[in-house]
């Protein structure tokens, strides 16, 4: 099931709300983190390079 870039900048967005309101700023790593996978994720996922992507991982 594919998640438009809309609704996954929707995500994005919601998750940064949060954490600045609640304050929860140890959070903040692992959100860098799962956008930098999501980025890499939408970069590669119809590529020619997408085999030696989840070799990686």
């Amino acid at each position: 099931m594919r998640i438009r870039l809309s609704q996954k900048l929707a995500i994005a967005g919601e998750m940064m709300r949060y954490l600045s309101v609640s304050r929860k700023w140890s959070l903040t790593p692992i959100v860098v983190l799962l956008l930098l996978l999501g980025l890499i994720d939408f970069l590669f996922v119809a590529s020619s390079t997408a085999p030696f992507i989840y070799t990686l991982f």
